[in-house]
Parts: structure tokens; sequence; C-alpha cells
């Protein structure tokens, strides 16, 4: 218990007053003999003990009366700092702005419950009051007001909210607003937290929540205002990958759509549409009759560009309770043709079929002779003697097929220049891509030395060479393809024939972490025994992958099936290639990095937001040498586009943001008893509905101990007159 005016406690000393006066005014008397009253003595006697109890009962109530006239006027409350309604309140707003809070329960929106529910907290206030408005998601912003004890501007802040996709994190939430509410100079101050309590919020930093909660309790009354229920019926979009090899102009691109059922109810009646570039005239639908809970479905549809360059393709399921989930967006690269250089360390003029490349080139180019000069993919073959760095300046992608890198003795044959290997390096840093087959002119070692110790590219650090005994080759692992590039491999009955290659001959590696500038190792296929037959790792803005066996049939029964070496080659350059869209996709929060041409490196650049917001973003950073664009703050899904300040927004290139998947993924609501479990604290539990009376201040006059005490004064003041006039009646 506290006090709202603590110094008018001094008004206890009263309490000793009807003492003085009880004892100041005492009857007092002569003692006279008489000895005929003699007897009348142990009567009075008696009787005086009788008075003087009664006088002490009366002594007692008047004292009680006093005190509690002094108790009632510093007014005294419960938990320390809540005080009555007529005093001023530092109040603090903190609301959840996360992907969940868009979620409708059967009429508005979370994030709507939460605002009415701030409103109201703010028109309830009384005079002189402040407020402090923090919103959260996976960080937290104080919108203000610069002056808390301007109300409008708190109103406006609060009117200006919109729910983001990002993720929630309450942590982030609850450290701005302890921060806050120490700020505060009124003894009485209240925080409102405003969120649909998903688990996820409390879970995410769960020591850093409780630790938080329990320190602003020490200072404040917390509030957690519930603002919806679990939703019963949601379809989220998880995905969106295409399933054609390279997107290129003239012919239709496959996507599958990945949709998940995160609801508790089957849904009926969905569709599921994908649109190119915004244009919903080239809009494709697609009914989906039934969803069951927890079920995921792979969607496929089709787009189309006649035009290269970088294309928007954006997919969406309707009919559910969250539409944050709904929309997913993707920025690929559609090519009119993709050239790729390829440098046959092994190369046979006059033999071709007997040249390292020779399966790789019909692989590349799976068309009669013909058509191969329309076909999208243009490869050139090249010895390493004809490397020069000017070929890769006309080239999407590089190969080096069984090419060695250090001459050995014993081994003749043409050695790859150590300018074009420098040149390969800034080839791929800067966002190209490049694969690498092994063969006999590979050289472990040499491999390691030249391509992860002096220029590191390669996905695995080479450490031997194995052979296996006859009848004993491994196959082709299908459960081991995870990629969305060649997860098709994995489940479709026309890939069968995968387990019958065999592979008699391949590189071991070791994988290698992640670094500044380098992603970790991902394998994308196995051998049966669990060694990888092809790995990859991101470099710069590039990728590099790694095939640890042979391109021609010296090593791998591989090439000589067709029907299983022209998929998996198309399957990797569609890795590959569509890697270097990766700097053009991102979640919700995550920002967007971009090099930018070098010619814009002096330039200022703003980030135009899918409503339509210029942010600007200042000057590029020189990374490496190269000017690097950075937008730290992505909050809504849909398509961004980063342009030069002075530029238009048709030429700016475009960035695809979608939702927090987490987010949508775990939808767990908690109950009041894990929510004060979580906090490490009680806290008053408020259901937000259309009913806002719990948020107009009654609960802060429930708690005021002062009309207790007055109630219990007027009590005792009828008390004391019944028995001050009982005293007073002859007896």
């Amino acid at each position: 218990m506290s006090f709202l005016t603590p110094w008018v406690l001094w008004g206890l000393v009263a309490t000793g007053i009807p003492v003085v006066i009880h004892f100041f005014f005492r009857s007092r008397f002569r003692t006279v003999d008489w000895a005929a009253m003699e007897f009348l003595r142990q009567s009075i006697e008696q009787t005086n003990r009788r008075l003087r109890f009664q006088e002490l009962l009366l002594l007692i109530l008047r004292c009680l009366m006093v005190a509690l006239v002094a108790l009632a006027l510093p007014r005294p409350v419960w938990r320390g700092v809540v005080g009555g309604g007529g005093d001023a309140v530092d109040v603090v707003l903190v609301i959840d702005t996360s992907l969940s809070m868009a979620a409708r329960d059967g009429g508005p929106t979370r994030l709507d419950r939460a605002k009415a529910a701030a409103r109201a907290v703010l028109e309830h206030l009384p005079a002189h009051s402040t407020a402090q408005v923090i919103t959260f998601s996976d960080r937290a912003t104080l919108l203000g007001p610069r002056q808390p004890a301007d109300l409008d501007q708190a109103r406006q802040a609060i009117d200006n909210i919109v729910a983001t996709a990002r993720g929630s994190d309450l942590a982030a939430g609850l450290n701005l607003a302890q921060t806050a509410v120490r700020r505060g100079t009124s003894p009485q101050r209240e925080v409102y937290i405003l969120t649909d309590a998903q688990g996820l919020a409390f879970d995410r930093q769960a020591s850093v929540v409780s630790e938080a909660a329990k320190k602003i309790a020490e200072v404040a009354t917390v509030y957690v205002g519930r603002c919806g229920k679990e939703v019963t019926r949601n379809a989220n979009l998880i995905g969106l990958a295409p399933q054609t090899g390279l997107p290129h102009t003239g012919e239709r691109v496959g996507f599958a759509a990945l949709i998940r059922n995160t609801g508790r109810e089957p849904l009926r009646d969905l569709s599921v549409s994908l649109t190119a570039d915004g244009d919903e005239r080239r809009q494709e639908t697609v009914p989906l009759a039934r969803l069951e809970p927890g079920e995921t479905r792979a969607v496929t549809l089709t787009a189309r560009w006649t035009e290269p360059g970088w294309r928007t393709v954006t997919a969406r399921v309707r009919s559910d309770e969250q539409p944050g989930d709904d929309r997913f967006d993707r920025v690929l690269r559609v090519r009119d043709k993709v050239r790729v250089l390829v440098i046959d360390g092994a190369a046979n003029p006059r033999e071709p079929e007997r040249s390292a490349s020779y399966f790789l080139l019909h692989a590349l180019a799976p068309v009669k002779e013909a058509d191969r000069a329309g076909y999208y993919l243009q490869p050139r073959l090249v010895t390493p003697g004809q490397a020069t760095p000017s070929l890769l300046a006309d080239s999407d992608l590089c190969i080096l097929v069984n090419v060695a890198v250090e001459r050995e003795a014993g081994k003749p044959g043409e050695v790859l220049p150590g300018d074009f290997a420098e040149a390969l390096y800034r080839y791929v840093r800067d966002g190209k891509s490049l694969v690498v087959f092994a063969g006999d002119r590979v050289n472990p070692a040499a491999y390691a030395r030249a391509f992860v110790d002096r220029l590191p590219m390669l996905p695995l650090r080479p450490t031997g060479l194995k052979n296996y005994p006859e009848r004993a080759e491994p196959g082709i692992d299908r459960g081991g393809f995870t990629d969305p590039a060649f997860a098709k491999f994995r489940d479709d009955d026309t890939y069968q024939t995968f387990a019958q290659v065999k592979t008699q001959k391949l590189i071991t590696g070791e994988a290698l972490p992640a670094v500044e500038g380098r992603s970790p190792t991902r394998v994308l296929m196995r051998a049966t025994d669990g060694n990888a037959l092809i790995a990859s790792r991101g470099v710069g803005a590039g990728a590099v992958a790694f095939v640890t066996t042979s391109a021609d049939a010296s090593w791998t029964d591989l090439p000589i099936w067709v029907n299983a070496n022209v998929p998996i080659i198309d399957a990797l350059l569609a890795h590959l290639l569509l890697a270097e869209t990766d700097s053009h996709n991102a979640e919700a929060g995550a920002g967007l990095r971009w090099f930018a041409p070098a010619g814009d490196a002096e330039r200022p650049f703003v980030l135009i937001r899918p409503d339509g917001e210029r942010v600007r973003l200042g000057k590029p950073e020189p990374i490496q040498g190269r000017p690097r664009v950075v937008a730290t703050d992505t909050p809504l899904a849909g398509i961004y586009r980063i342009a030069p300040a002075d530029a238009t927004e048709t030429r700016a290139p475009p960035f695809a943001v979608v939702y927090d998947r987490e987010e949508a993924m775990t939808p767990e609501i908690l109950t009041d008893s894990a929510i004060d479990e979580r906090l490490g604290a009680k806290p008053i539990h408020v259901t937000v509905t259309d009913d806002l009376s719990p948020f107009a201040g009654g609960e802060r006059a429930k708690r005021e101990w002062t009309p207790k005490l007055l109630w219990a004064l007027l009590a005792l003041g009828i008390a004391e007159t019944l028995l001050a006039w009982y005293v007073g009646q002859p007896k």
C-alpha cells in the first residue's frame, strides 16, 4: 500500500487529542468521610468501573475516527501506484503491430480493437495526465508524443498505426516501455499491453520478457488487453518457386505455390491466383476445393513474359480470416538468352565425344543441332589457354570442367591462368555464378589452396579422392533433395531411374561455415553413402557449385542417363541463376541490401514502399569497392523499389518482401495463466470487445481505499453516537 499525498499522514498525530481531552477534563473531587454513606461505596465503585469501561470504548471509537480521517485524507491505494479517478496518471500504451494483428475475428481487425482500447484509455484520463505510445513487432518504436502531456498528438499517433508483416517479439516493446514508464513523474503509472497474446511474442526472448515485466510491475500497474481470439480459418502461402528451370521470354513458366492450412477447420472453396508484373488481365486462377487442417498443398500456376529483365510475380489465396499471409511476392530475372562460358581442361577437338565437356554441352542444349541457335541457353566452349578475363564480361555463367589449377609432374596440359582465376573470383563476388566439375585433372589439394585458401569460392574444402569398388558404387539419394530447384526429384515417380545411376569415383570434402560475405555449405545432391555429389555456397552476390564427380562417363554413369543428367543440369543452373535474385527477395523486417551500379555511387537513393511512401536512404556505402544501398526498415509485404532520389520509379529495380513466415506458422494464443507465468507477474487481464468500459478508468477508481475508509468512518460515527447516548442515560 502507498499514498497519493503521504504528507497528510502527519494528521495521525491528532489521534492524541481525544486522549488529552479525556484526561484533562476528568472529574475531580475531595474525599469526605461519611459513615452513613459507607454502605453505598461498593455500589458506586461498581458503577464507576462500568462507566470507565464505557468511556474507554468511547475514547477508542473517537481515536479510530480521527485515525480514519487522517488515513483517508492522503488517499491510500493498493498495488503501490494506482491512484484515484481525479489525479494525473502517466500512461504507456504498448500496441502490437505484428502480422497476426491483421486477423479479423468476426468484425474489426485485432489492431482496430487495440487502437479503440488505446483511444478509450486516453479519453478517460484525469486532467494533467501524460501518455506515451509504443508499437512493437520484432522491434519496438516510440511514436511519441514529443510532449507526453499532449494527448491530442497521442491520439493522432494511434490513428496512424498500421499492421506490419513482421513477426512479434514482446521483449522489444517491454524494454522500451520500461524506460518510458520510469520517465513519468506522477505517483500513478499504468502500462497497457494491447496484443492478441500470440505465444511467439512471449517466447522468442522469454527471459527478457519476464525480467522487463517484473521491473515494470515495481513502478506501475500492468494491464494486458487481449485483442482477439484464436483464428480457426486460415490458409497461408508459404512459398512460391519456379518449376520449369530458368524463366525466359517467350515460354510459360510454371510456379509451385505452397499453401498450408494453419487453422483448426477444413477450408473449402479457396482460390489461388498468380499475377505477372501486377497485371490483373494476365492473372491465372486455380480453384482449391478443400484443404484439411495442417495440410500443405502445392498448386501449379503459370506466367509468361515477353520482355527480359527484373520481373515480379504475385500469388494470392482468398477466403480466410487472416489476410496478412494471403499474398506472396517474388522477384525474378527473366532472360532472353543465357550465355554460358564452358572451360574444358581435357578438350579433344579431333574427337569431341572423348572430351570431358561432351555430355555437358548436350545437357545444356538438349535440342537438335539446327535449333541450338535459337535455344535460350547459349554455351561457348574454350580451353584453359584461351580463357581470358574479357570472356567473363560476356557471360552469365561460367563452368570449369576438369580444369587443372596447378601444373603437376607427369600431367601435361593447359592450366587455368592466374589472372583468369582472379577475375573469376571478382566475377562471382559481383553476382555471377560458377560451376566446377571434378575429373582426373582436378587435384584436391591444389583446389583447396587455390579456391578455398587464396580465392575462397568453393563450397567444400577438397580432402581426397574416393574410389568405390565394383558392386559398391553408391547411387543418388532422392530423399536428400531439399532445395526448391531439386525438390521435384524427391517424390515424382518420373525420376525413379535416379536410383540406377552409379558413381565410381568422387572427391570428398569438408563443409564450410558461414563467414563474412560467404554463406554456409548447402548440399544439393548426395550419394546414398552420404557423400556430397553437388554442393553450393553463396559468395558475395553470386554463387558457386561444386560437382564432386566428372561431367563425362569416366567417374559416373550419370551422363549416360539422359533422363537424369539433363534435368539435374537444368535444376543446377536454375538454382544458381535464381540465387542471383536472393538480394531482391526478403522477409519483412530483414531489410534490403543491393549493390548499385558503379556510376551511381555518389547519388542519394530512396526506398519506395508498397504504400507509395518514399524513405530517404542516403548515398551508398562502399563495400569492397562496390556501392551498396541498405534499407533497414521494410515493415510491409509487397513490392518495394530502390531508386536514385532524382529518378523515376518505373526504372527502379523491384524488391519483393514477404511476411514473417514463422509468425504465420505458429498461431498459438496464450491463456491468461500462461501469460502470468511468462511475465513472472500478475497483470490485470482485460478482453478487448466492443464494450470499452474496462478502459474508462473504473478499475483505477476501484483500487483506491479512500471511499472504503470514509464508509468505515461513517459506521464508527454512528456507533460512537449510539454509545455516547447510552452512556449519558441516567442509571
